[in-house]
């Protein structure tokens, strides 16, 4: 029983520190300390030292030289081989779509795309980039290899919507990122994959262009 509960623990703790550093939410450089952050999220320090590990593991997290844990300061060649592994995985999920000559229902993505919507008219930019990254996962599960899932769930696909910038200029970037999938989008759901494929690494192009602006 206790052990159960302190893998929950472990587990509660990975899944939520995982999407804030994904989307930026934790600046570079920020050491996380074990009692704050096991006070933040409720957990035992046990078992937030082990979702450490986890994220440690997948490059989310970097130990420092004297000790502690810290979000990692990404280099331009960071980002560029982590653009490099998204482009691999999710072109290659579609080109699986492709290949596999099977009905591919789509109708999540078209659920997703109303959400990332409602979140831009919203004004709710955190809501929206949540979105962003379900779209991103559920292409990959549309290819319906669990071993490619496994690869992408576990590495550190960073390059999301910059929340730095200012207000205006963040509207317009989440405006042309929701006309992109819902492009990609159409072009899946007429099973046009090629289209659609040339279409997600342009958009995931645009997603690292705007990342190096601002490294």
């Amino acid at each position: 029983m206790i052990r159960e509960h302190a893998a929950q623990q472990k587990q509660e703790a990975y899944q939520r520190l995982r999407p804030l550093l994904l989307h930026g939410q934790i600046p570079p450089g920020t050491r996380l300390g074990e009692v704050e952050w096991s006070n933040k999220l409720g957990v035992y320090r046990g078992a937030l030292r082990e979702a450490f590990g986890l994220l440690v593991h997948e490059g989310l997290l970097a130990p420092g030289q004297r000790g502690g844990i810290f979000v990692p300061c990404l280099e331009k060649t960071d980002l560029d081989e982590i653009l490099e592994l998204r482009v691999t995985l999710e072109v290659a999920a579609i080109h699986r779509m492709d290949h596999c000559r099977q009905s591919i229902d789509v109708k999540p993505l078209h659920a997703i795309c109303q959400t990332m919507r409602d979140m831009w008219q919203a004004d709710m930019p955190l809501g929206f980039v949540e979105a962003d990254r379900k779209f991103h996962e559920q292409i990959i599960t549309l290819a319906g290899n669990r071993r490619m899932m496994d690869a992408y769930l576990h590495a550190p696909t960073l390059i999301t919507l910059q929340m730095t910038l200012d207000h205006e200029a963040l509207l317009a970037t989440l405006e042309r990122a929701l006309n992109e999938h819902e492009k990609i989008y159409e072009h899946l759901a007429c099973e046009n994959f090629e289209r659609a494929a040339e279409l997600l690494k342009q958009h995931l192009l645009h997603s690292h262009s705007s990342s190096l602006l601002l490294t």
